[in-house]
């Protein structure tokens, strides 16, 4: 049963290193749009990171559509806030 729980007991060693150098990755939409909200460095290295693990990520339909569903929203909230931190 331990085999089938790892988040309870725990990743050998030989299957962590596995896991990190070949699983695919994916992120939800919140994810990525979170980097609309990052400090610009902070987004150089969220970008750098996908750079680098580029060929093993995968980004199911509905994450897409979540992405530009909400995009716009999100722009406007931020620049709303850089807005009001502006007039302070």
């Amino acid at each position: 049963m331990a085999t089938k729980f790892f988040s309870y007991t725990g990743y050998d060693s030989h299957l962590k290193k596995e896991i990190l150098s070949n699983a695919n990755i994916s992120f939800d939409a919140n994810t990525l749009l979170n980097a609309y909200k990052m400090t610009p460095d902070a987004r150089n290295q969220f970008i750098n990171v996908l750079k680098r693990f580029k060929e093993r990520l995968w980004m199911p339909y509905q994450v897409g559509k979540e992405f530009y569903d909400n995009r716009s929203n999100v722009i406007k909230t931020e620049m709303k806030s850089l807005a009001e931190v502006k007039l302070t």
